[in-house]
């Protein structure tokens, strides 16, 4: 009997950053891996999203019960139009909070198959890559998709919430296990983990950390929540170096 191999995953679970701060760790990856691309989100450009077809749709007879809900899905676009959406850096992919990092070998060609839902997605994904989720801004005040990055009124409370990245790799292949240490040291330079912990309302300040904890917090992320009183990492956290005002602005 075969043994079964086991999978793990290599990366941060808490990494506050903004889009410079995935820029700048795009080009330190072309730089390290030169055959590194970046992806989006592959089925936001594969399946049509003004059409669905419904699931379990009940008989046009037959009335649906209260509470019940028609489940539909995307329809797949023409296979003419099947390709991977490439980007220039982890910042971008869409409108979705997800990018892929993959190393792909000279001459690979994605072949395509599609999954019980008609939807297309690649069967020969290349050995070495990973995910990144970026962080998004959150308003207390503006509840529209994609807030400014910036206060806008006295009273608004911006916060930068946390993302992470993280791969996968198999016991049996070293190689894959290698390629994520690197990218993990890589983040780690671009990152800390020093930080002050701040009472958001009062901005009183609770606990200062120098390092050693579980949270990385990038060098841009960092800036623009110095720059206001009113920004926030993951809605409590402010640089190491960070004081109060005297007075809230």
């Amino acid at each position: 009997m075969r043994s079964r191999k086991s999978w793990h995953f290599l990366g941060h679970d808490f990494v506050v950053w903004t889009p410079d701060d995935l820029i700048d760790l795009s080009v330190v990856l072309k730089r390290e891996f030169p055959g590194i691309r970046f992806l989006g989100n592959n089925k936001e450009f594969l399946v049509d999203k003004t059409r669905t077809d419904l699931l379990n749709a009940e008989p046009a007879k037959v009335p649906v019960p209260p509470g019940t809900f028609r489940v539909s899905r995307y329809v797949a676009k023409p296979e003419s139009e099947w390709r991977m959406h490439y980007c220039e850096s982890l910042a971008d992919g869409g409108s979705f909070a997800r990018c892929d990092a993959v190393l792909e070998p000279e001459g690979w060609v994605p072949q395509w198959k599609v999954n019980c839902f008609g939807h297309p997605y690649v069967a020969n994904q290349p050995e070495f890559g990973f995910v990144v989720n970026k962080s998004i801004f959150s308003s207390n005040k503006y509840h529209t998709k994609g807030p400014s990055s910036f206060a806008r009124s006295d009273d608004e409370v911006i916060s930068l919430i946390q993302g992470c990245w993280n791969g996968i790799y198999r016991d049996d292949a070293p190689l894959q296990k290698k390629f994520l240490a690197k990218v993990k040291r890589l983040v780690a330079k671009l990152t800390t983990t020093e930080h002050t912990r701040v009472r958001s309302c009062t901005s009183e300040v609770l606990s200062r950390d120098k390092g050693g904890g579980p949270c990385r917090f990038g060098f841009h992320a960092l800036a623009w929540a110095r720059a206001h009183p009113n920004h926030f990492l993951d809605d409590s956290f402010k640089p190491i170096d960070w004081e109060p005002p005297k007075s809230r602005p």
